[in-house]
């Protein structure tokens, strides 16, 4: 079991884990041959079991790259999630596969099982930082504003130069309507931690959310200068715009956005062509959705919530996307999305 405790030692003692999935099968393959050797009276089977299914669990979902991380990967997260949920109904109070579920239960934004999953960690280890984090993030997507907004003041006076945390009460006092304390916080990223590059972007989203175009595009062009490249910064101006219907100016951004997408550029060149005449086929939207299926974040958020409507014609149809579109899209702060542009076709064609 040496496999075992030397990944978990690590995360028991609040450190990170460095790991990896191939070491995480051979730790899954170790507990087995145990639990083949000792057979199920043994008293021990059960806990070697529990801690079999956790490592078989980690071996899917262990630290996912950049370049992994993406829609298609929801089935191997479910499938890890039954395998700790069968891990924790053996060994309940398992501190490793609690945080564990809580996480995976986040990454396919399933916030109504992940609480209970970091409120019960909390419970057994009531001072770890990242599950006290998550807690506060977790009530604010739940509309629980409140306790978001007193556990992150609460993190902040532990944690003062933690720019996450002031992220996420700006985050917390924009969605509760609050608008100023969100752009308060959010300037004290600049005047305070003299982090300009997270400042300014989180000043941009504030001001998104308020729906002021010109100073949220203002504060991202002033985030993007702060780097070398801010693709997000980009797509967020090209979202504002697109969704006050400037769209010339949100494709002129989006553009900027497919640029840096090397890996992506056969595909769009088909897509942009049909974008300059105002018209998309289905067929070129077709070749694109196995590719955005694959591809990382940095080119294809918010394809889950695609309700498309495809008429019997030549022509993509997606009239009532773009409304349900403009209700239900936040600013993106992390990721960036180039389903934005087909939007904003739709919106000169003629139906």
């Amino acid at each position: 079991m040496n496999g075992f405790n030397t990944i978990v030692a690590p995360l028991l003692k609040g450190e990170t884990s460095y790991s990896s999935r191939d070491a995480c099968k051979f730790a899954a393959a170790e507990l087995d041959s145990c639990l083949q050797l000792l057979g199920e009276q043994h008293y021990m089977y059960t806990n070697l079991k529990a801690r079999k299914l956790y490592m078989d669990a980690m071996a899917l979902t262990w630290a996912f790259s950049q370049s992994e991380y993406n829609i298609s990967i929801k089935p191997v997260i479910e499938k890890a999630l039954r395998l700790l949920e069968e891990s924790e109904s053996l060994e309940p109070n398992a501190a490793y596969t609690l945080q564990q579920s809580g996480i995976l239960y986040c990454d396919i934004f399933d916030y109504e099982k992940a609480y209970p999953k970091f409120q019960k960690y909390l419970d057994l280890r009531p001072n770890d930082f990242y599950s006290k984090y998550s807690l506060a993030t977790i009530y604010t997507r739940l509309g629980k504003f409140e306790k978001a907004e007193e556990l992150f003041q609460q993190l902040i006076r532990e944690y003062p130069d933690n720019v996450d945390l002031y992220t996420g009460l700006s985050d917390a006092y924009m969605n509760d309507n609050k608008k100023n304390e969100g752009l308060k916080w959010a300037k004290k990223i600049v005047d305070v931690l003299h982090d300009k590059f997270t400042g300014y972007f989180a000043m941009g989203v504030c001001y998104s959310y308020s729906n002021q175009v010109d100073s949220a595009a203002y504060y991202y062009k002033l985030s993007a200068k702060q780097t070398k490249d801010c693709p997000a910064c980009y797509n967020n101006i090209g979202h504002i715009y697109f969704l006050n219907n400037k769209t010339d100016s949100a494709i002129k951004y989006f553009q900027l956005v497919l640029k840096r997408t090397a890996h992506f550029r056969i595909q769009i060149s088909i897509w942009l062509r049909s974008m300059l005449h105002r018209a998309i086929t289905i067929q070129p939207f077709q070749n694109l959705l196995p590719q955005l299926s694959i591809s990382p974040p940095s080119t294809n958020v918010l394809i889950r919530i695609c309700n498309c409507t495809l008429k019997r014609t030549t022509t993509l149809r997606i009239q009532n996307f773009t409304k349900r579109s403009k209700k239900r899209h936040s600013p993106l702060i992390l990721n960036i999305s180039v389903i934005y542009p087909f939007y904003i076709v739709t919106c000169g064609m003629k139906h």
